[in-house]
């Protein structure tokens, strides 16, 4: 991967997000919900729109689960919070 410094050219925050949560609707499993807790939240008529094509491509790729990743790729300093999206969010009494 190439790290830029600064922006090569302007694209709306809007699309940024939707394309980040299309790709985690797509390829992190049960992580995608993480994901949509830790983006800044959507304009309410923001759709993204049908994924079926890439799911099918994931598919007939016969990728892995992304849990596979993490248990296996990812490095130890990767901290990535385990259970559902409800066991993870509570408050402090």
């Amino acid at each position: 991967h190439l790290h830029w410094q600064g922006q090569v050219y302007k694209v709306p925050m809007e699309d940024v997000i939707r394309n980040k949560l299309r790709t985690a609707e797509v390829w992190m499993d049960e992580y995608r919900d993480l994901v949509r807790l830790a983006s800044m939240p959507m304009h309410g008529s923001t759709q993204l729109g049908d994924v079926s094509a890439r799911r099918q491509l994931r598919e007939q790729l016969g990728c892995k689960p992304f849990q596979w990743y993490v248990d296996n790729i990812a490095t130890p300093e990767l901290v990535v919070p385990r259970g559902a999206p409800q066991d993870v969010l509570g408050s402090l009494r």
